[in-house]
């Protein structure tokens, strides 16, 4: 008790010295301050922690140290091993490919479409069953024959009659006579004013009268 209060009475005597020197001169003088660990009578640092976290690494190993094996050795026979494995495997069998442009453009063979991939099959050329089950419901004939008949005997008959030329040459005069008349009534309730319409009509009443000279010559 008795050391601890005279260093308490020293560092207070430190102080009052230290605030006369400074009101004399009117500066302030660097001195070393007192911490409160001071006064308790604790001088010194800390020790700094360590505060990594990591794992050490393994040390170096010695000179005279054997040296590490990367693959430990095996007492199995693998020779025989690797016998037994080459045995079931086949040759790599080079793709079909195909050169389709002079640049020398490459594609595979089955996905270019000149060979046809399903005719070997069991099932090529034959109806799916799926129609054969529509076909059975429906009750579709057997025969082609039978399917024929019935498609004739189902038409019906269209009435035909027979008209000869002469006919058939006095309906269109008749024809051409009537548009004849027709057009030359509208040409004269047409005006001069519209020579389009007028040069329209006289143009087709040109073709009918020819037309009808054709009809009566041949």
């Amino acid at each position: 008790m008795v050391s601890h209060f005279s260093g308490a009475l020293n560092n207070t005597m430190r102080e009052r010295e230290f605030q006369t020197e400074t009101s004399k001169s009117g500066r302030s003088i660097k001195r070393n301050h007192v911490t409160p660990a001071e006064r308790e009578g604790y001088v010194g640092r800390r020790p700094r922690a360590n505060r990594c976290s990591c794992q050490r690494l393994p040390p170096v190993p010695k000179r005279n140290d054997p040296a590490p094996v990367a693959y430990p050795p095996s007492h199995e026979n693998y020779i025989d091993f690797n016998a037994k494995h080459v045995d079931p495997i086949h040759c790599h069998e080079p793709k079909l490919q195909i050169v389709d442009s002079k640049d020398g453009h490459v594609m595979d063979l089955e996905k270019s479409g000149l060979v046809p991939h399903y005719t070997a099959k069991s099932t090529f050329g034959r109806v799916p069953n799926y129609l054969k089950g529509g076909q059975s419901q429906h009750g579709a004939p057997s025969n082609n024959a039978t399917l024929r008949s019935e498609t004739t005997k189902e038409r019906p008959k269209v009435a035909m009659r027979v008209v000869s030329k002469e006919i058939e040459v006095r309906q269109m005069n008749s024809n051409l006579q009537q548009r004849w008349i027709e057009l030359e009534k509208r040409l004269g309730l047409i005006s001069f004013s519209r020579p389009d319409k007028r040069e329209a009509i006289e143009d087709e009443l040109r073709s009918i009268e020819l037309n009808l000279r054709m009809a009566v010559s041949g």
